[in-house]
């Protein structure tokens, strides 16, 4: 890995804007940039831990900060040059890539967003591409209209995609970590009635989510835990037992009898 020499960095981030009305050679400058940086070590392939997969450059984080901040700034107001830029570099089929993509996307406020991450999910690298579409992409559209925004995400839960119930449960669970976001309501009307088995990366999504609720309202999640675990809801206990600790003392307390008992 090259070493960051920040006068460095930051002539070849501004370079880059002589590709910008081009997303294609935009591409292709950012994936060789982000290269240079790459951790070799973690790139073999040969590790059982997905987050060391080739896919990813690994690059330090200040790389990919200030490659964000370059991409947001020259695309602010050049909202169709930024649907594309954001096409490409989600197509370059890297972690790295598709973060970034998200963060431009964070620039567009409408719901043609939505569209963009339902026409996109597909070709996620894994579920850090998905959490950073959920979170960031979906930021602008979710708070420039939060009912659309719920609405919408009901419709990606009920669904019959198992990567569109991912996107949706991270997309709830950036919404509940928002604190400009009040409907904690709608979030636990909908979770509530999702009651198929939840696994892999829908298990994990689902537990990022009511970690975030029991860190935004420990009471109405306790609530929401003891009644799945009633209901016989599959996985129910094991949940519980992932996010009890996130909760304040009396409550953990409350589900730890509930599990014991």
């Amino acid at each position: 890995m090259t070493a960051v020499d920040p006068q460095r960095l930051a002539r070849e981030i501004d370079a880059l804007g002589m590709e910008l009305q081009n997303p294609k050679a935009l591409r292709s400058r950012v994936v060789a940039l982000l290269d240079i940086y790459a951790d070799r070590t973690r790139r073999t392939g040969t590790s059982s831990n997905p987050d060391r997969a080739p896919w990813s450059f690994d690059v330090p984080a200040p790389i990919l900060r200030s490659l964000k901040q370059f991409l947001c700034e020259r695309l602010a107001g050049r909202l169709e040059l930024a649907w594309g830029v954001a096409d490409e570099l989600w197509a370059a089929g890297y972690r790295e890539t598709q973060e970034l993509a998200a963060d431009i996307l964070s620039l567009h406020e409408s719901e043609q967003v939505a569209g963009w991450a339902e026409a996109h999910v597909a070709r996620s690298v894994e579920s850090a591409a998905l959490a950073a579409l959920a979170g960031n992409g979906l930021a602008g559209w979710r708070q420039a209209d939060p009912q659309d925004f719920l609405g919408r995400v009901s419709l990606w839960l009920n669904g019959e995609a198992n990567r569109m119930k991912v996107l949706a449960f991270y997309s709830l669970a950036a919404a509940v970590r928002d604190p400009s976001f009040v409907d904690l309501p709608t979030i636990y009307k909908l979770i509530s009635g999702f009651g198929r088995p939840a696994r892999g990366d829908i298990k994990r999504a689902l537990s990022d989510l009511v970690h975030a609720l029991a860190q935004r309202s420990p009471a109405e999640t306790t609530h929401f835990l003891l009644a799945r675990m009633k209901r016989g809801v599959s996985g129910a206990m094991t949940l519980a037992r992932e996010v009890k600790d996130s909760l304040p003392a009396p409550q953990k307390t409350t589900i730890q009898k509930a599990l014991s008992g």
